[in-house]
């Protein structure tokens, strides 16, 4: 027996690789909804594009680092 609606619907927000049915009841079009527009309530949050590796934001400590790396840099070969 396959997944219930709600299941398969949790499973999709969960990563898995499963096809999602048209909604049905109330509880499955909210549910549909998540699943098609993303889970939000924050606001949408824009990337710098050049912070990005292969679509992954970039951890911003990671961001750090290098940046003060490049301004070390600079600054000795200024000298």
């Amino acid at each position: 027996m396959g997944k219930a609606r709600t299941e398969q619907y949790l499973a999709y927000l969960n990563g898995e690789n499963v096809t999602i049915p048209e909604p049905f009841t109330v509880q499955d079009k909210y549910l549909y909804n998540l699943c098609k527009k993303g889970i939000g309530g924050g606001g949408n949050v824009e990337v710098d594009p050049s912070l990005t590796q292969a679509g992954k934001a970039a951890d911003a400590k990671a961001v750090g680092d290098l940046f003060d790396n490049v301004l070390f840099i600079k600054k000795e070969g200024e000298e």
